[in-house]
């Protein structure tokens, strides 16, 4: 090896070393060279432990969020297509549903959101085809509910009377009781308003359990059960047939049970019969 080759060798090795900047750890330049590598080294984690940090609460908040709102939207409002399974054929064609009512079939899904309609119809009072209400009736005797329009009903207080004229005669009295329509009548100059009030009292025990009825009320009870049968989630309720009957053109508000009223008219030979 030549002089000048080594000199070349000692130089480079001089500047390797001055590179390095070797410094004892035992002192005070030491200790900061160390401390400023940690920091350099914990940034570079801390910081790559952030972003990792914060990817992983981001995420999940995010998530949280859109469950929140999710649970939310589901709580109120139309049902989403999954929760009504079949009754999505709620959307079927008008032509459809009114097929099913015209020819008188209520089976099936379809068939139970004819009925639905065809009752909620009925029961808001709106004015039914001759064939609707032919439906309406079947629908009536199928489910067993009854019905009353005053014309099934007897009233026989043809004893009594027979027994306060025989007794108004007996007396000398002029008295003649009768019945019209559904209240109690006298003729005569004596007659007797304790006697009256006995035979219309009578009258008004026969007469007072008649009321009349069409059965709308519990038409569309048995409609919507039937809706809510067909739903995958029962439990949902009044959500299952505000949704339905969104679908189907139904105003649930409408929806009106009569009150039960007691009939006018007057008792021919011993039976009511209701005034037209």
């Amino acid at each position: 090896m030549t002089i000048k080759t080594f000199t070349g060798l000692l130089a480079g090795t001089a500047l390797v070393l001055g590179a390095s900047a070797f410094v004892p750890m035992g002192t005070d330049a030491g200790a900061f060279a160390q401390g400023k590598s940690e920091e350099r080294g914990n940034g570079g984690g801390n910081r790559g432990g952030g972003n990792g940090g914060r990817s992983d609460d981001d995420r999940g908040n995010r998530g949280n969020g859109n469950g929140n709102r999710t649970a939310s939207a589901d709580e109120d409002g139309p049902l989403r297509p999954n929760q009504l399974g079949r009754l999505n054929a709620s959307n079927a064609n008008q032509a459809a549903i009114d097929a099913h009512i015209r020819n008188g079939n209520f089976n099936g899904t379809v068939g139970a959101l004819a009925q639905y309609q065809l009752a909620s119809r009925y029961a808001a009072g709106e004015e039914l085809s001759e064939i609707e209400q032919q439906r309406v009736d079947e629908l009536l005797a199928a489910n067993g509910i009854e019905t009353s329009d005053g014309t099934d009903v007897t009233v026989d207080i043809d004893a009594s009377l027979t027994a306060a004229n025989e007794i108004s005669t007996e007396s000398g009295m002029d008295a003649v009781y009768g019945v019209d329509g559904a209240t109690v009548t006298c003729t005569g100059a004596d007659c007797s308003d304790t006697t009256i009030a006995a035979l219309q009292s009578e009258v008004d025990a026969q007469v007072g359990d008649v009321v009349v009825t069409d059965g709308t009320g519990d038409l569309l009870a048995a409609s919507e059960e039937r809706i809510l049968d067909a739903a995958p989630d029962r439990n949902l309720g009044d959500r299952i047939l505000d949704t339905v009957a969104g679908a189907l053109g139904i105003d649930r508000t409408a929806a009106v049970e009569p009150e039960p009223t007691v009939p006018e008219g007057e008792v021919i030979d011993g039976v009511f019969v209701p005034a037209d």
